[in-house]
């Protein structure tokens, strides 16, 4: 295959018109390679050609993107000249090789970048948050719910925090969020709350990223938990009784609405006052043979330590009632309000702050009261109004029962005397429950 100094347009035209096969090469200079122009009857193509270590490499000049016609003599030559250049600073002189392995290291690295994409979309916050919500319900955590209502309100209210990488989030950032919850909206202990369910993520993340035996390409690559410097505030003591006139308006405001809600809220005053988060994980299944089961979870014991409640009378009524209700919506859960989950904490406590601020403004309270406050004023009332020894109602309301009190007092002793107690306290409740005075001048009649 003979090599000229220079090809012409003439040669060029004339070969691809021959209705033949073969070669035209134009030396490039001397150790540059040479252009190359392959022809048949149906079609050309250029090459730019070289030797290295004694083998012919060939790299087809394509035509600009867009365009399939055949590059004219001259733009052949302008684009050889190109390669000609990248070659003299290609390793060794072989042009091609470097190419592959150019091409070999954008797919890498391209590939390296997809892959760290989805591991990112695997350490993101809403990720952190699940594997912990899956972690808690592998340990049988009866609170999950609860946790789980709180960093869907967190996501609600800051939608792009959800694809953020979990690492990423500073410090600072989470003193942000939490200090609006605590200030701006006036929840602090909705900040405490939601504070130390992040710490316990972040840690939970932490210990599987550190842990030989776990996966380490499932980890969320965390060096530190952004929650560990962030002061938990302290929690302040809320001091607030309502009085027994305050009581009975809102016990009567409670009897004169039928919303599950206001049910649950009176079921849970007519059963002494019990922990509203612990009543509504009741299932149909702990109401049995006129006792209803609840579980109490608080401090560290492995298993959740039963309470065991009495049922009759006003509570009896109400609890058929959500078990009838339950099974017309196809659901376990005995507190619930569409059956699709339990009447969460959050609504229950939305729906007594806004009956508060209405028994305030109708004169009936002298000041707004929190879902808390009832337990607090239902013992304070048991105490002193209905002489309810302590004991009793240490048991009735599920505190003060050290482990070798639990596993040592008569049980059912216990439950006559907490029968006795709840009777008592309905006697109380629906005694005179339709006269409601204004407790101020000015209040609403």
């Amino acid at each position: 295959m003979a090599t000229k100094t220079a090809l012409t347009d003439r040669e060029v035209k004339a070969a691809i018109a021959s209705g033949k096969s073969g070669w035209l090469n134009q030396n490039m200079g001397a150790g540059e390679g040479s252009l190359s122009l392959r022809y048949w009857p149906t079609g050309a193509t250029w090459y730019y050609s070289y030797n290295v270590r004694g083998k012919t490499r060939r790299i087809v000049i394509k035509p600009d993107s867009g365009t399939a016609q055949l590059l004219t003599l001259a733009q052949a030559r302008a684009k050889a000249l190109e390669l000609i250049k990248e070659r003299r600073d290609a390793p060794g002189g072989d042009l091609l090789l470097h190419q592959k392995m150019q091409t070999e290291a954008a797919l890498r690295s391209k590939a390296a970048h997809e892959a760290e994409e989805r591991a990112r979309s695997l350490r993101t916050v809403e990720k952190l948050l699940n594997n912990y919500l899956d972690n808690m319900r592998a340990r049988g955590k009866i609170s999950t719910g609860s946790v789980a209502n709180e960093f869907n309100n967190l996501l609600r209210d800051y939608p792009a925090l959800a694809d953020r990488d979990a690492a990423s989030v500073t410090p600072l950032e989470w003193v942000g969020i939490l200090r609006r919850y605590g200030k701006t909206d006036g929840h602090t202990d909705k900040m405490r709350k939601l504070r130390s369910y992040l710490r316990s993520a972040y840690s939970t993340a932490l210990r599987a990223d550190l842990d030989p035996l776990q996966d380490a390409s499932a980890g969320m690559m965390l060096t530190t938990n952004p929650i560990d410097g962030i002061p938990a505030g302290t929690s302040r003591a809320r001091d607030r009784n309502l009085s027994e006139q305050e009581f009975r308006a809102l016990w009567a405001r409670l009897r004169a609405d039928s919303h599950p809600l206001s049910l649950a809220l009176q079921a849970l005053i007519l059963l002494g006052g019990q922990r509203y988060t612990q009543l509504i994980r009741a299932t149909v299944r702990d109401y049995q043979d006129g006792e209803l089961t609840l579980y109490d979870p608080k401090g560290r014991r492995a298993t959740p330590r039963k309470h065991v409640l009495p049922v009759q009378g006003m509570a009896k009524g109400l609890l058929d009632e959500f078990a009838n209700r339950s099974a017309l919506l196809g659901t376990d859960l005995l507190f619930t309000i569409t059956g699709a989950g339990p009447a969460l904490l959050d609504s229950a406590s939305r729906y007594i702050t806004d009956l508060s601020k209405a028994m305030v403004e109708r004169g009936e309270a002298t000041d707004t009261f929190r879902l808390s406050d009832i337990r607090r004023s239902l013992e304070t009332i048991m105490s002193g109004k209905l002489r309810i020894s302590k004991d009793d109602r240490a048991q009735l309301m599920s505190h003060g029962v050290s482990g070798v009190q639990d596993k040592h007092y008569d049980k059912s002793a216990h439950m006559d005397a907490k029968a006795e107690a709840l009777a008592k306290l309905e006697r109380w409740l629906v005694q005179d429950t339709a006269i409601v005075v204004p407790l101020r001048a000015g209040g609403a009649g």
